[in-house]
């Protein structure tokens, strides 16, 4: 039987020095029926050039040349772009393990499954090698049980972000990354989970996840970061609408303890309107704390309670 296709989207910009590790990684896997879709979003460096090469040299590859838009608009030009079964996102100054989507992508066929999340390895110097296999310990979700995923400090990161996963294509057909947004999985990936059924899960580390200066995840505070806080306001009106009592509560939770430590940041911050954005925060927590209080833990009111009422945070 032929495999079922999988679509590959890369945005790409200012990453001329990752780009080849990145598009080798891809083009090494071991599942062979893929669409590599290269999102040029107006790199000024030889992105374009790089991206020409390679499509020359591997007929998987589509190139789209667009103007800059950021990272959301050039995932959104990749989904339009792509005619796979199976939808995949990579960073392009990230690069992945050659058995990734063929691991994945039998995970999530074996457990009839709408998506397939593997862990990741975080890599401080880009020249790091590939690590070899270990136990492919596979755990499976019911979408509500997936959710709470988001708001587990261990299992936070992989499944948050977009790029560590596999997902059946029409999970994606009226979804789309919010442009103009820095944390734009925040804003997505739970209501992508929330159309799923079944979410499987590997302890397999098959995603390097390059950490490196200058990249967005490495900002420091500043107005456009504090998109977080929004995506979580997004996510908590969400889970009212849909009367998700318990995971409301876990965003709300997330949100005030975000909301303070971000506050704490600000104030030693340089922006000229910090004060202000101060005071905003600070009514914000008070209000939402007031509403909710009573429906945490002890432990929780705790620790929400020593910044209500001492400005300490923990």
């Amino acid at each position: 039987m032929k495999k079922k296709l999988l679509s590959v989207i890369v945005p790409i910009y200012g990453v001329e020095k990752y780009l080849s590790k990145c598009l080798d990684s891809i083009i090494a896997q071991t599942y062979l029926n893929i669409q590599i879709i290269l999102v040029n979003d107006g790199s000024p460096d030889k992105c374009s050039q790089i991206c020409e090469v390679y499509a020359a040299r591997d007929n998987r590859i589509i190139v789209i040349h667009k103007e800059n838009g950021g990272l959301s608009s050039a995932r959104n030009a990749g989904i339009e772009k792509a005619t796979g079964a199976y939808i995949a996102f990579v960073d392009s100054d990230d690069f992945i393990h050659p058995k990734m989507y063929e691991i994945l992508i039998d995970n999530l066929e074996r457990n009839d499954a709408d998506i397939s999340v593997s862990n990741l390895k975080k890599v401080y110097d880009e020249r790091e090698e590939i690590d070899s296999l270990g136990e492919n310990k596979v755990f499976l979700y019911e979408k509500r049980d997936a959710m709470r995923n988001f708001f587990d400090k261990n299992l936070y990161v992989p499944t948050v972000v977009a790029w560590t996963k596999v997902y059946k294509r029409e999970l994606f057909s009226t979804i789309r990354f919010p442009e103009g947004k820095i944390h734009e999985d925040e804003f997505v990936t739970y209501k992508v989970f929330w159309s799923a059924k079944r979410i499987v899960y590997t302890s397999l580390k098959l995603y390097y996840y390059v950490q490196r200066q200058g990249s967005i995840t490495n900002m420091s505070i500043n107005k456009r970061f504090l998109d977080v806080l929004e995506a979580y306001k997004e996510m908590i009106c969400f889970f009212e609408h849909n009367q998700e009592r318990e995971l409301c509560l876990e965003a709300v939770y997330r949100y005030l303890c975000l909301e303070k430590e971000y506050i704490k940041k600000l104030k030693v911050s340089s922006l000229e309107n910090k004060n202000d954005l101060v005071d905003r925060m600070d009514n914000d927590y008070h209000k939402l704390y007031l509403r909710n209080i009573r429906s945490f833990s002890l432990k929780r009111r705790i620790r929400l309670g020593l910044y209500f009422y001492l400005r300490y945070s923990i």
